[in-house]
Formats: structure tokens, sequence, C-alpha cells
């Protein structure tokens, strides 16, 4: 067994362990729209979600961004995949947008989210 796959399945049995530390997030893809040029009409996907375990690190709120509450959550990089797939995160009930990646180590994923109050 490979370092990779011990550190892989310890991240999932540690996910599993922390029970209601950890929050489930519903990461929503951004909508794939294509447009038919001989009908002229604009076709969206159907709207694809994912659902993961992520730990909130924190809430984040500024002097200067008065109405812009910002999270700080974790989460296994593998079950995400390609994050820029992705632009919204529902945490808690909460509509989340991503922001910037705070760090990405290949196993763990560590974002910021804000949403407008």
């Amino acid at each position: 067994m490979s370092y990779s796959q011990l550190i892989d399945r310890n991240l999932t049995k540690a996910f599993k362990l922390l029970g209601d530390i950890s929050s489930l997030a519903t990461f929503i893809k951004k909508p794939d729209t294509t447009f038919n040029f001989s009908t002229r009409s604009v076709k969206s996907s159907t709207t694809e979600t994912l659902e993961i375990p992520v730990v909130v690190m924190g809430v984040k709120k500024t002097s200067k961004d008065r109405n812009v509450k910002g999270l700080q959550i974790i989460f296994k990089t593998s079950a995400l995949g390609d994050s820029e797939l992705y632009d919204t995160v529902i945490v808690d009930g909460i509509n989340y947008k991503l922001g910037n990646y705070l760090s990405n180590d290949g196993y763990l994923s560590s974002v910021e989210i804000f949403k407008e109050n």
C-alpha cells in the first residue's frame, strides 16, 4: 500500500470521526450554457450537485466589507475533484460563493467562501 492511499483512507476515517464537528456541504456546478445557431436559442444544462463533508474553521467579517460574511472551510481534495467546475456551496442551509483557495496540498483543501448580507 502506498503512502498516498494510506493518507487518503485515514482522511476519510477522520472526517467520519469528526461527527457533528463537520458539516455536510453541497457544492453546485456552474451551469453549462450552449447556443444553438440554427434555432437561435440558449440551452442551459441541469444543475448538478455534490455533497461532501467539510469543517468550518471560522467566520471572518472585515470593517471594509461590512456586507460580506466569509467562512473558511476545509475538505478532502479528492472528494471534490476539479474545483473550477463549482461556483456555489451550501453550508448549514446558507448559500455561499466560492472564493480563493488558501491551501491545497493534494489531500486537504482550504477555501474561503462568501455570502453577502
